[in-house]
């Protein structure tokens, strides 16, 4: 029936059917393996912050009049409300926003080569 050792098969679910010598089933959850943690990666405080995407600058700039005329929304579904507008934004106006965020970036990177060339870049390292 079965050689000898498992023989494992993947399912749509993230879970591994385990057929034992038996030929019995055992379900084993991949997604959620014990022992293994996730490792976070240090951040030196002193480095300059990526810029936000136009998306954000987006959420940033509506979010406070959007709450001001809707108290009662939580921020999901005031996040989700603004998600839509994005989507349904003319391209033009859209447009202004990534402008603004490739000038952001062009600003970073020189910040970032300059920081780069500090004592404070070589000491993090």
């Amino acid at each position: 029936m079965f050689d000898s050792g498992n023989t494992r098969t993947m399912d749509q679910s993230g879970q591994e059917d385990v057929f034992i010598e038996n030929g019995m089933s055992e379900k084993v959850d991949k997604n959620n393996v014990k022992g293994k943690k996730r490792i976070k990666c240090l951040r030196d405080k002193t480095a300059p912050r990526l810029p936000h995407s136009g998306y954000i600058q987006f959420l940033n700039d509506r979010r406070a009049q959007f709450r001001f005329e809707n108290p009662n929304l939580p921020f999901a579904e005031i996040t989700k409300v603004l998600a839509t507008e994005w989507n349904q934004l003319p391209a033009d106006k859209k447009q202004q926003y990534l402008l603004a965020t490739g000038q952001e970036r062009v600003k970073y990177i020189e910040e970032l080569a300059a920081y780069k060339k500090t004592d404070a870049y070589r000491n993090f390292i």
